[in-house]
């Protein structure tokens, strides 16, 4: 049995999403159709449709489900067609994070397990010191500091890509459409960064400074003297040798725990890495807008992010180079 849920409610709800919505799409914190909103109208939820852009919300396509999950107006939000309950429609909010956060370190597990084999079995794993026992992984200062070089390059990449239209538009630029392909130029050289550096790691058999060289990029591109010295064309140069460096540092990282993480240690410190170098997802678009807003200035913010990128690449320089360049 459908519950009615009240008009009113329904109405300052639909209206509080499409303004808050818009309000993160103008401020350059969403892009495309990253991210969805939800809220609590009495017993049911107005939920934003699958991929819909935050931007530009219809108030009338918001789906709006009951009590029971059953869907009483608006387009479907596509996971919460198997919504039945309070339970379930919170259970199917929480599952796709947990997947996602649960999935990418396995495959980096699975990947680096099935290269060890191919490559030459017992004598290349002579150097994963820590392989037995999953409390093993929590006991070791190395998977600490990987969570700290981590945690610094997750601050500056989420940075880069919640910021970008943002710094695009600070550049002089206006208009949407214009923005958004300029944003797109920065993770084109990014593209670029990638794989010449990957391939340069692999062919040399080194690992630590082809990590800390894009960090130290990253952290020289994102500098107010380089975002912000008032050339549209050398400011774009700027964000993408910063889009480069940074983007650059996720990949090529996950070389370094797995140089010394092995067996069932691997499974649990991988997971412990990448969950906690993954709060700076949170702190980094939330501390830039806070101290922005503290300080009324954007250039102290790039600066924390630019010392951010600093020490992470200092902290991956303290790594034992004779385990970790392989």
């Amino acid at each position: 049995m459908t519950t009615e849920l009240p008009d009113t409610a329904v109405d300052k709800a639909r209206d509080e999403i499409v303004r808050v919505g818009t309000s993160l799409f103008n401020r350059g914190y969403v892009h495309a159709s990253a991210g969805n909103i939800s809220a609590r109208v009495g017993d049911g939820h107005l939920i934003t449709p699958t991929d819909a852009a935050l931007g530009f919300l219809d108030r009338h396509r918001l789906a709006l489900v009951d009590a029971n999950g059953e869907r009483i107006a608006g387009d479907v939000s596509a996971a919460f067609m198997f919504v039945t309950d309070e339970a379930t429609f919170y259970v199917l909010r929480f599952l796709p994070g947990a997947a996602e956060a649960g999935f990418y370190p396995g495959v980096i597990l699975y990947c680096t397990e099935k290269a060890v084999v191919e490559r030459a079995g017992a004598d290349d794993t002579a150097h994963q010191t820590v392989r037995s026992r999953v409390r093993d992984a929590f006991r070791e200062p190395r998977v600490w500091l990987m969570c700290l070089i981590y945690f610094c390059f997750v601050m500056g990449q989420y940075a880069l890509t919640f910021w970008m239209p943002s710094f695009v538009e600070s550049t002089g630029i206006e208009g949407n459409f214009p923005i958004g392909v300029l944003s797109a130029v920065p993770f084109l050289a990014a593209l670029v960064a990638m794989n010449l550096f990957g391939r340069s790691a692999d062919r040399r058999r080194e690992r630590r400074w082809h990590l800390v060289i894009p960090s130290l990029m990253g952290a020289v591109g994102l500098s107010p003297a380089a975002v912000r010295n008032g050339s549209t064309a050398l400011s774009l140069t700027a964000l993408s040798v910063a889009a480069a460096g940074v983007l650059t540092c996720a990949p090529l990282f996950w070389s370094l725990p797995t140089a010394f993480l092995g067996g069932t240690a691997a499974a649990a410190g991988l997971a412990i890495i990448n969950s906690v170098g993954n709060l700076a997802g949170f702190v980094s678009p939330y501390m830039i807008g806070a101290i922005k807003d503290a300080t009324g200035s954007a250039s102290i913010p790039m600066y924390v992010l630019a010392f951010t990128l600093v020490a992470g690449a200092a902290a991956g320089l303290t790594t034992n180079k004779h385990v970790v360049n392989r």
